[in-house]
């Protein structure tokens, strides 16, 4: 059996922007009482940042503090041999102003059941990326 040749490359900001507006779930990572947490979430990229909707627990106390979150998508074919990943680490605040609030509430849709009506932001300080791809087969 032919095994495929990878190549790995990095990608810059506007692909890893670009990948991450062309997906609508993904993994948020955050300090939750001096540990580490991942959770997955239903995110929506909003100029040079996320908004992410939740309910009242551990995230949100992460924002209260004024945490940095990071969040992370990615794409992987079933074989494992082409995809991408992304990473956007930043600030996390309460989204507060009422106007961006009524925009931002429209367009996020959460699949997770209960009160998820607080929404916050993560501002991209740092936005890293790589993509996988198969590039030829040895014999």
């Amino acid at each position: 059996m032919r095994k495929p040749h990878r190549r790995l490359d990095v990608l810059d900001r506007a692909e890893c922007l670009a990948l991450l507006g062309s997906v609508r779930l993904g993994r948020v990572a955050y300090n939750a009482h001096g540990a580490p947490r991942v959770e997955v979430v239903n995110f929506l990229l909003d100029g040079d940042g996320a908004v992410i909707r939740m309910g009242i627990g551990s995230r949100s106390a992460a924002v209260g503090r004024g945490g940095h979150f990071a969040l992370e998508a990615d794409r992987l074919d079933e074989t494992g041999d082409i995809g991408w990943n992304v990473t956007a680490i930043g600030p996390v605040r309460w989204v507060s102003d009422p106007a961006e609030f009524r925009r931002l509430d429209r367009l996020l849709i959460s699949s997770a059941p209960g009160d998820r009506s607080h929404l916050a932001r993560i501002s991209f300080a740092q936005v890293f990326g790589r993509r996988l791809r198969a590039v030829a087969y040895d014999g």
